[in-house]
């Protein structure tokens, strides 16, 4: 799973980064935005990934945010070739989110590090 091995190279690059499983959006939506706070954080340096065209990913990864999948309709084929085909992998979320996180204000406090970045 490209977001997991991710997270696990940004940790040891000492950026604080959570995975967070959406399996299924409509019963996401369905909760308060109480819950999806604690769910997806506040941070602005979020990168979704999915083997699916980005349609509704906006909503949860924001303006500032980036996705990592298909960009166009009619693909398909074993996973293995999807993923090698749009670059769906731990690299490639590990550079989107180096520049998400590198986009962020700096902050007089250590606010800016202790805030983990989201890998949906």
């Amino acid at each position: 799973m490209p977001a997991a091995e991710a997270r696990e190279i940004l940790q040891k690059r000492s950026i604080p980064t959570a995975v967070v499983s959406i399996p299924c959006r409509l019963l996401f939506e369905h909760q308060d935005a109480t819950y999806k706070k604690v769910v997806l954080g506040t941070t602005r340096a979020r990168v979704a990934v999915e083997a699916t065209v980005e349609l509704g990913w906006e909503r949860y990864i924001g303006l500032e945010g980036c996705f990592i999948g298909m960009h166009s309709f009619g693909a398909s084929g074993k996973i293995a070739d999807v993923y090698k085909k749009f670059e769906i992998n731990a690299e490639a979320v590990v550079r989107a989110a180096h520049e998400r996180w590198r986009r962020l204000p700096p902050s007089k406090s250590s606010a800016r590090r202790s805030c983990p970045g989201s890998l949906m």
